[in-house]
């Protein structure tokens, strides 16, 4: 039996309850003006249609498209992504989220940039965002940016600086965007230094972005723009939570995260020489992700948010003191200023 040959690229994308959009990602797959690519479809346990549409979708793809089904729902993306890595073929990676777009020429240049440069990673700065519900020609699209560094946009395909102190100085700037679609991945590279996105209900593609940041040699940046992210109500970033569900997300984030994020950069030996930057790089999570903590606290007083902090803590033993420093970082610190600076001494 003749061998599969390894394709390009391996599109991984998770699955979740998209039977709205789903058809329009795979025929942004399909239209590609590159063609060496296999999709991986894992889905996560959907209710709706989705499942069915993307087996309709099987034929047309001409032996490129495997659907993977999950268990049982595991609640957010990393698991399905990590499965799709541990099946993968290609000698590089990508990620589209099921209910989003890849312009027509994605790959193309995804592609062209990685051979270009022998990157281990090809990072875009740009993203076309829409809240429209079926995408068109006449469609209006934005490009979304980070607005504050847009002038440190790169203007052509660069190879990033190699020095580790400028990364991380750059990392607490805010000048990578940590979603995990929109770059192109080499595969070994993930592989090799078991990169994995950790079970978070969110943060889970920043913690993974960072680690790819610390072991990639060849970074490269390129200007060109390659998805088109839709603004779905329904996606497990945009699902509106009650109060307290949303403060329990979030102290898992935050707590998990840091702990995640502290111990590996504890395996590096970078950071046990260079301690300014391993404080720097969890300052800016941890502000990060206070901010998102922040909206649940408005219109409360300090003791009626301690009490929610407190009830969502009550089996930590140091839940008192947890709740206490939230409280002082939000209401005693101002945090407007974590993404134009984030460095500490």
């Amino acid at each position: 039996m003749t061998a599969k040959k390894i394709p390009a690229v391996s599109i991984i994308a998770p699955s979740y309850n998209v039977e709205r959009y789903v058809a329009q990602c795979l025929d942004s797959i399909l239209k590609q003006t590159f063609g060496d690519y296999e999709v991986l479809v894992i889905d996560d346990g959907s209710t709706d249609r989705t499942v069915e549409i993307v087996e309709s979708y099987i034929d047309r793809f001409n032996g490129r498209l495997e659907l993977i089904r999950m268990k049982k729902n595991t609640g957010g993306a990393a698991q399905p992504r990590n499965v799709g890595i541990g099946v993968s073929r290609g000698e590089y990676i990508t990620f589209v989220d099921a209910d989003d777009m890849i312009t027509r020429t994605a790959l193309e240049k995804l592609y062209k940039a990685a051979v270009e440069t022998n990157a281990d990673v090809v990072h875009t700065e740009k993203y076309f965002i829409t809240d429209e519900e079926v995408v068109t020609a006449k469609s209006t699209l934005k490009i979304k940016t980070s607005e504050h560094l847009i002038d440190l946009h790169v203007k052509e395909l660069t190879v990033e600086d190699a020095d580790f102190e400028e990364r991380m100085r750059r990392y607490v700037q805010g000048r990578y965007f940590w979603y995990p679609w929109g770059k192109l991945f080499r595969r070994d590279l993930l592989v090799e230094n078991g990169i994995e996105f950790p079970s978070l209900p969110t943060a889970e593609d920043q913690l993974f972005c960072f680690k790819v940041l610390c072991f990639a040699e060849r970074y490269v940046r390129t200007p060109d723009i390659t998805n088109l992210y839709r603004t779905n109500p329904q996606s497990l970033t945009k699902k509106a939570l009650d109060t307290s569900d949303y403060v329990r997300r979030w102290l898992r984030v935050l707590t998990e995260g840091t702990r995640l994020l502290d111990g590996f950069m504890s395996g590096l030996q970078f950071f046990e020489e260079h301690p300014k930057h391993r404080f720097n790089v969890l300052n800016f999570f941890v502000h990060e992700k206070l901010l998102w903590l922040n909206r649940a606290r408005a219109g409360r007083t300090v003791h009626d948010f301690d009490r929610l902090l407190r009830a969502e803590l009550s089996k930590s033993e140091d839940g008192a003191l947890i709740s206490y420093l939230i409280n002082a970082a939000l209401f005693y610190r101002s945090l407007s200023t974590v993404h134009a600076s984030g460095v500490v001494g």
